[in-house]
C-alpha cells in the first residue's frame, strides 16, 4: 500500500511537471513572438530614419527652404 501512494504521488508529481513544462513553453513563444514583431518594428524604424536623413533628402529640402549646404560644417555623428 506505502509503495502505491509513492507511486500515485510521484505520478502526480509528473503530470504537474509536465502542465507547468507545457506553460512555460506557451509563455516562451509568446514572448519569443513580440520579440520578433518588435525586432520588425525596430528595423522599419531603422530603415525610415535612414531614408529621412540621406543626403539627397537633406539637400532637396534645404533648397525648397533657400538654404545652402556648407560642408566644413556638417558633422556625422554615429552612435
Amino acid at each position: 500500500m506505502g509503495f502505491s501512494l509513492v507511486v500515485f504521488g510521484l505520478a502526480i508529481l509528473l503530470v504537474s511537471t509536465n502542465i507547468a513544462v507545457s506553460n512555460s513553453q506557451s509563455k516562451l513563444s509568446s514572448v519569443q513572438n513580440k520579440v520578433t514583431k518588435v525586432q520588425a518594428s525596430n528595423t522599419s524604424a531603422a530603415q525610415q530614419i535612414s531614408e529621412l536623413s540621406s543626403r539627397t533628402r537633406l539637400n532637396k529640402i534645404a533648397k525648397q527652404y533657400g538654404l545652402s549646404l556648407n560642408n566644413g560644417n556638417i558633422r556625422n555623428v554615429y552612435k
